[in-house]
């Protein structure tokens, strides 16, 4: 993995998302044919959680592994049943994915194996291994340029995996408490100046769709999203369904579903 740049070592806002890597096997939500339901115009996941751990993010390039742990909690506040990871679960996961080993002793002031993650891979584990014995059914591709498939995905699955090429300029709004919007595109605003980064997508109105990150809310406009994602995914979980009826929180009807892209969602 690439050593560390300086743009990922920011004190208390770690970044660690690597290029997106592309598996053709991954199955693409716009392909799935059996006619998606429209999306509600606003929608909102994130008033059932209590707190958004940081998961060591302030300290360690894992946001890879600590967006699918802030996707746990959504999913399960959401379905009655609230749960969280622990600290150990996420920095295990990110050994795992990722390699990093704490605590090494050849680099006193700074760990040389902290590299971040590469999303697919994470998904990969998240599927086969587990983060802290949670296990997902499938994934799929969402079109990140498409506002309409997001929203589908993030009301449908409960949560977007989005990865960013966060700019420069996203460092001085986050610290003025102000929503990522694009202000140019060259310079301190072109796409990866600051670095890559893994969130997840919990609620949407018109304007914004909004993420966790380092602990907190961020929004970010659509134009934004357009200008900097560069990968996204609707991750399937039984976390997100009633364990009785096998209905999401919002009463879409996901056995089929869940059996289809079970079969297809292969990596």
């Amino acid at each position: 993995m690439a050593v560390p740049t300086e743009k990922m070592l920011i004190p208390g806002k770690r970044l660690g998302k690597h290029e997106r890597k592309v598996d053709p096997r991954t199955l693409q939500l716009a392909s799935y044919d059996v006619g998606l339901p429209e999306p509600p115009a606003t929608l909102t996941l994130s008033d059932r959680v209590p707190d958004w751990p940081m998961y060591m993010n302030d300290e360690l390039g894992d946001c890879a592994i600590a967006a699918p742990a802030h996707e746990i909690e959504c999913w399960t506040a959401n379905a009655g049943k609230e749960r969280s990871l622990t600290m150990s679960d996420v920095l295990r996961a990110y050994e795992e994915v990722s390699g990093y080993k704490p605590r090494d002793p050849s680099h006193p002031t700074h760990n040389s194996t902290d590299n971040g993650c590469v999303m697919m891979d994470v998904l990969h584990h998240w599927r086969h291994q587990g983060i802290g014995r949670d296990r997902i059914t499938a994934y799929v591709l969402v079109d990140h340029h498409s506002q309409l498939q997001l929203q589908q995905a993030l009301w449908l699955f409960g949560g977007v995996y989005l990865g960013l090429r966060l700019p420069a300029t996203a460092q001085l709004q986050l610290d003025n408490k102000e929503p990522w919007t694009v202000v140019a595109l060259v310079g301190k605003g072109e796409p990866n100046s600051w670095g890559g980064h893994a969130v997840n997508l919990v609620d949407y109105d018109d304007q914004y769709a909004t993420c966790v990150t380092w602990g907190s809310l961020q929004q970010m406009s659509w134009e934004f999203i357009q200008a900097y994602a560069d990968e996204a995914y609707g991750v399937l979980s039984s976390d997100w369904m009633n364990a009785s009826t096998k209905k999401s929180p919002h009463g879409f009807d996901m056995p089929a579903l869940l059996d289809d892209l079970s079969k297809f969602s292969k990596p």
